[in-house]
């Protein structure tokens, strides 16, 4: 099965085209290399509540 991230609008939240191409590119290139870190920090801003999900539920 295929990996895949699906995007809400508000994650893309861009000021210009040039700025959400840049942020494009940058996410597919964390998603592509895996660095979960790197992914981490798109999904998540200061002051959220961080929920963590495991399969064991």
């Amino acid at each position: 099965m295929e990996d895949s991230i699906a995007l809400t609008p508000l994650s893309l939240n861009a000021a210009t085209p040039a700025g959400e191409r840049a942020f494009l590119d940058s996410y597919q290139k964390a998603f592509e290399a895996g660095d979960a870190k790197r992914l981490e920090s798109f999904l998540h801003t200061a002051g959220s509540r961080v929920r963590r999900w495991s399969s064991s539920r």
